[in-house]
């Protein structure tokens, strides 16, 4: 009973570790810095996001939000990412300060692996309501420092650093979705006598990953610049 108990105690304390670290590196590379606003930001309670979701935003509650409280902060307003915080399955991205009347995004996931929430899997998640144009344009500078380019990789499972991306085949529909985002299209075609399900989902700077999936299952993946060749393959 005491050896099973000191595993328990070890467990919770792990998990809560890399809780912290996961937080502290998204903390590092997102607080204090600038974003624009795609949407307007209704004050008090902010925008609820489910990523994993069809559809991510529940857009009645948004407008409901926005007529009773009004707007804090404006599409198209440049604001800063004052705080960062995870808990549990929920990110919370604080944007502005009291001064600012600014709001939040609370990002909520059905289950939140450590390792899947990297820098690049939260703006996917946000990117549809937020420019994260000068974040971006810095991690492409930081990229070239090696010791900067490991904190996207997670061997075996996901490369999220520029200019490409690469997903382990076998991973679900609804892991794939966690690493990247809402897909911006999904399509279907029968190949070989199976039915492979296309989701493309835009990367930046003409990028776009197309995936491939049979079943639940990723059976390929590949970058494509659009308007261009593609440049990489399964």
């Amino acid at each position: 009973m005491n050896k099973l108990f000191v595993i328990l105690l070890v467990f919770i304390a792990s998990v809560i570790t890399v809780s912290a670290q996961t937080e502290t590196s998204l903390k590092q590379h997102f607080e204090g810095k600038t974003v624009k606003l795609r949407i307007d930001m209704p004050a008090s309670e902010g925008v609820n996001i489910y990523p994993e979701r069809g559809l991510a935003m529940d857009y009645n509650q948004y407008a409901d939000r926005l007529k009773q409280n009004g707007a804090s902060v404006h599409k198209g307003d440049e604001v800063v990412i004052t705080r960062v915080k995870v808990k549990n399955n929920d990110v919370e991205v604080q944007l502005g300060n009291e001064a600012q009347a600014g709001s939040r995004f609370n990002v909520h996931f059905k289950r939140l692996e450590s390792f899947l929430l990297t820098p690049e899997s939260l703006m996917d998640a946000l990117r549809r309501y937020v420019d994260f144009s000068e974040i971006n344009e810095g991690a492409l500078s930081m990229a070239q420092d090696s010791s900067y380019g490991n904190a996207f990789v997670r061997p075996g499972v996901v490369h999220l650093a520029a200019p490409s991306t690469y997903l382990q085949e076998g991973l679900s529909t609804s892991e794939v979705v966690r690493l990247l985002g809402e897909p911006t299209t999904i399509s279907e075609r029968q190949a070989e006598g199976s039915m492979v399900k296309t989701y493309e989902f835009t990367r930046g700077e003409g990028r776009v990953l197309v995936a491939d999936f049979k079943g639940d299952k990723l059976v390929g993946s590949r970058t494509e610049m659009r308007g261009a060749s593609a440049n990489s393959g399964y």
